[in-house]
Parts: structure tokens; C-alpha cells; sequence
């Protein structure tokens, strides 16, 4: 056992021990079973009816016995009676002498185990019956013994002796007997539940509640007592004294636990104050990062935007100056190559710089309301020389149902559409199909683009949802764009609260889907539409 004064020394401290070993949520008392569960009684539930089941069983065996041994004596003395009676019945019954026959059943009925008998001619006619119908009796209280007149040949049969007992002074000696036993159980069960509590209380009892009552008294202590480890004396060499002897040897481990643990709470505490600076350190640092990428491609994009409008405005100058000599045909030539490269270079710095505010929050909305199937009719048409050039059917768009005037940023929808417009011109082949679906429900609204290009794997689906990443296969070609297409798109349709989804079997093709919610819609605005050309 430790000493008091060793526990002092953290007197202050000390009382926080339970709290931080049970987690602060339990108490003692609650973590014991309440008295009526104690181990007596547990005992008990046990051993009581375990007694009451073998009492039971022993009172029913001998009830059965009984019964049955009583049953072969009323059997035994019907069947001397009959046998002692018959031969008063064979004259009288040969006679047709009915007063002596009644006579000799008066006297057999006079028995009380008996309660009716019947005399039957040899013809099976009855000649005399006295109490109870022996024809409604128990058979096997039914005894038939017949009457026999001595010839100077075989005996003849004159009739026949039928005698029919009760079982009822058995089942009162039965139920006498059962009262019996009952008494002695009830002492055998008293005597026995009397006799596992004092061995209860002198083996376990005792040594057991002076376990608890020190558990009680640790568990209860002041938050601010110092830590004082309780003993529990034991004797002997049984279950119970080991029990108490783990005990007390736990308490000691435990005060020495409390204040290891007391010094892992201080140093995770600390640590965890370091890593939270740490981590708030480099998540300023991150936000900064990002504030300045953010400033930089704003700058390079307004830097690079300038010198590109130049290019451009002096190449579409350079195509609408007559050519009249073979040289400046070849310069108007270079010239479309030169604007053409300009106005991509500047496509794919407007969709570095979108994505860039999409990330850093500072994308914006510009409300406004638009018909579904206009804006996809005008991204379509600005594809309409593409698609001819590849030969690819794209001459209708389908409108399914009545559609109603949408709420969002046309530009940024209309951006949508054309990012996935221009994928799937890019990747279907000559001669392939392209076809727009615009339907509405109550739900939302769906805009899906359909291709019969190549088409992608799963692995490849997660791919080009990646920034900056592009599936490459055998039959599909890395594109020249940034990879950012269908990620922004992806951000700018969750920015209206929408999603987009994509379809795709491999070798077959693709389909991305365009979802608004019903939110967007505006109210009593509705447009009819059917199909119409691309």
C-alpha cells in the first residue's frame, strides 16, 4: 500500500485522476450494479430455480408412482372381488333369481372404490344393474369376469360379472399427498436459500463489500483530495483474496499512472498547440500564395491580353487589304494563321484566369434571364463551320417539354456550352453525330451534348475532370487546350447550384449533362419550343 504522504506531494493535482481515467463522464456509483443485482442475488436466480425445478420433478415422479401403485391395487382388489363374488352369482343367475343377484351387487357396490355392476345373461342381454352405468366408465377401472356353471363336461357359461371402480379417494390421497410435498419443498427451499446466504456472506460477502465499499470511496473522492490509495484487507488463498490482492496491487500502479498521464495530457497539449500554429502558419501562407497567383495571372493576362489585341487587330487589318500580287496573297494567308493563333492564345488565357477566380472565390455572377434553347442554338452555330468541315450531323437540336426562362450569367452558361460543344466537335470524326438535348421537369433543367466519338474508360473519366490534365489513347489525341475545360465548367455549373455529369462508353461515345436547378427558373416565364435546326 502506498503512503499518504508519497500521494501529498501532488495534492492539488491529484484530483483529476478519476476524471481523466474514466473520461470525466462516469461516476462510481454509476459503473456499479445496484444492490438488488449483487452477486447473492445473481446467486440466487441461479440456485432457486434449479431447487424449484428438481423439487417439481421429484413431487411429480412420486405423485406418479403413487398413482400408478394405487391404480394396480384398485385393480388387484376389483379383480378378487369379482372373482369372490362370481361364485355367489352362478345359481341365481342360472335360476333367473334377480332378488339374490341384486343382493350380491348391493354388497359389491357397498365398497366405495366401486360405483356400479351389471349382470349379463350368457345371451349378452343385461339381467341386473345397480349405480353407475358401467357402459360410461374409464375401461381401464372396468373389470368383466364371467360365470361359469359346473358340468359334468367343460364349465358353461351362464353370464358374466361387470364391475366398474373409482379413482376418487386416489386423487384425494393424491392431493393430500401433493400438499405434502409442498410443505417440504417450501422447507427445502427455505432451508436451502438460507444456507447459500451464510455461505455467501462468510465466503464472499464480506471480503467482496469491503472491495466495493473501497472502489466507492476512490471513486467519490473531492475533485481536489489529494490521491490516496485505498486497501482492502485480505486473508486466505481463494478467488475472493487474489481479486482484492490485484486490487491492491492496481491502486498502487494507478497512482503512479495518474501522474504519468497528468505529464502525456501536458506534452500532447503542448504539442498540439505547436502543430496548430504550424498548421495556421502555413494555411496563411497557402491563402497568400494563392492571393498572389491570383494577382499574377490577372496581371500576365492583362499584360499579355494588349500586345495580343494588337496581333490581331493588324492580322484582321492585313486580311481585308486587297490582294493583287501573288506576294500579298501569301502575306493574307499568313495573316489568317497569325489571328487564328492570337484569338486561341487568348481563349486559353481567358480560361487560365476564369478558373484561377473560381478557386480563389472571387468569381462573380452576373443574374440575368435567358431562353435554354437560344443559348445553346447561338453556341452551336458558332461551331456551325467546323461541323461542316468534318462532315458531322448536327442539324437539330430536340426541346422536350415546355421550358422555362432560366436566371443566371449567360456568359458563364454560354461558356459552358462551349467548352462542351467544342469537345465534342474535337473528338468525333468525320461523318460522325452530334446531338443537343434541352428538357425540364420539376426539378430542374438538363442541357446534354451528345457525341459518337471515341469515348472514355472510367480511369479516363477521372482524368479530364483533373486541372490541367488530358486523357491520351490510342484513339484519342492529347487536345491543345489548357485542360481546364470541363473542370471550370464543372465550377461554374456548381456556382449556379447546378452539376455536370459525364456519361461515356468506350468506342461508343460520350454524353455530358448540364443540370440547373429548379431554383433558376423564373417564375411565370416559359418558353415552347419543339425541335430546331442547329
Amino acid at each position: 500500500m502506498g503512503q499518504p504522504g508519497d500521494r501529498n506531494k501532488g495534492k492539488g493535482r491529484s484530483g483529476t485522476a478519476t476524471d481523466l481515467a474514466s473520461g470525466g463522464s462516469k461516476s462510481g456509483g454509476d459503473r456499479l450494479r445496484p444492490r438488488f443485482r449483487s452477486v447473492l442475488v445473481n446467486l440466487l436466480v441461479i440456485i432457486v430455480p434449479i431447487v424449484v425445478m428438481i423439487l417439481v420433478d421429484f413431487a411429480l415422479i412420486v405423485e406418479r408412482f403413487s398413482y400408478q401403485r394405487q391404480i394396480d391395487e384398485l385393480s388387484n382388489r376389483q379383480r378378487q372381488t369379482s372373482y369372490s363374488q362370481v361364485n355367489l352369482l352362478t345359481d341365481p343367475v342360472a335360476n333367473g333369481d334377480l332378488e339374490k343377484v341384486k343382493l350380491v351387487l348391493a354388497a359389491i357396490i357397498a365398497d366405495p372404490f366401486f360405483t356400479g355392476a351389471k349382470v349379463k345373461r350368457a345371451d349378452g342381454t343385461t339381467l341386473v344393474a345397480i349405480g353407475q352405468d358401467v357402459s360410461k366408465g374409464d375401461p381401464q377401472l372396468r373389470f368383466v369376469q364371467d360365470i361359469l356353471e359346473a358340468t359334468d363336461g367343460p364349465p358353461r357359461k351362464v353370464g358374466e360379472l361387470i364391475t366398474l371402480a373409482t379413482p376418487r379417494l386416489i386423487f384425494k390421497s393424491l392431493r393430500q399427498q401433493r400438499e405434502q410435498l409442498f410443505a417440504l419443498a417450501v422447507i427445502m427451499l427455505i432451508t436451502i436459500t438460507g444456507a447459500v446466504y451464510i455461505a455467501y456472506r462468510l465466503v464472499v460477502g464480506r471480503p467482496l463489500d469491503q472491495l466495493v465499499q473501497a472502489i466507492r470511496n476512490r471513486d467519490h473522492r473531492d475533485t481536489g483530495a489529494p490521491l490516496v490509495t485505498p486497501s482492502v484487507e485480505c486473508s486466505g488463498r481463494d478467488e475472493i483474496a487474489e481479486m482484492i490482492a490485484d486490487f491492491n496491487e492496481a491502486e498502487k500502479e494507478r497512482a503512479d499512472y495518474h501522474w504519468k498521464l497528468i505529464e502525456a495530457k501536458l506534452t500532447l497539449e503542448e504539442k498540439v498547440r505547436e502543430r496548430t500554429d504550424a498548421l495556421s502558419h502555413a494555411l496563411a501562407q497557402a491563402k497568400s500564395a494563392n492571393e498572389s497567383k491570383a494577382a499574377f495571372l490577372a496581371n500576365m493576362s492583362h499584360e499579355l491580353r494588349t500586345p495580343l489585341n494588337a496581333i490581331i487587330g493588324f492580322a484582321e487589318v492585313i486580311q481585308h487589304t486587297h490582294a493583287e500580287d501573288e506576294e500579298l496573297a501569301t502575306t493574307h494567308e499568313h495573316s489568317v494563321i497569325i489571328a487564328d493563333s492570337g484569338r486561341h492564345l487568348l481563349d486559353l488565357l481567358n480560361t487560365v484566369l476564369d478558373y484561377s477566380k473560381t478557386q480563389s472565390g472571387k468569381m462573380k455572377l452576373d443574374e440575368t434571364e435567358f431562353d435554354s434553347v437560344e443559348v445553346v442554338e447561338s453556341a452551336a452555330r458558332t461551331f456551325s463551320q467546323a461541323v461542316k468541315d468534318k462532315n458531322i450531323d448536327m442539324t437539330t437540336i430536340e426541346a422536350s417539354g415546355n421550358l422555362p426562362i432560366m436566371s443566371g450569367d449567360l456568359r458563364k452558361i454560354t461558356q459552358i456550352l462551349l467548352n462542351l460543344m467544342s469537345n465534342a466537335v474535337k473528338f468525333t470524326d468525320d461523318g460522325g453525330k452530334i446531338a443537343a438535348l434541352v428538357s425540364g421537369d420539376d426539378k430542374g433543367l438538363s442541357i446534354a451534348i451528345s457525341d459518337s466519338g471515341s469515348g472514355l474508360s472510367p480511369e479516363e473519366l477521372d482524368v479530364v475532370m483533373r486541372p490541367f490534365e488530358q486523357a491520351t489513347n490510342a484513339d484519342r489525341s492529347i487536345g491543345s487546350g489548357t485542360g481546364l475545360g470541363l473542370p471550370l465548367s464543372r465550377d461554374l455549373a456548381e456556382m449556379h447550384g447546378g452539376t455536370l455529369n459525364i456519361d461515356s462508353v468506350k468506342g461508343e461515345g460520350t454524353t455530358v449533362t448540364l443540370w440547373l436547378p429548379a431554383s433558376r427558373f423564373v417564375p411565370d416565364g416559359t418558353a415552347g419550343h419543339g425541335e430546331s435546326a442547329a
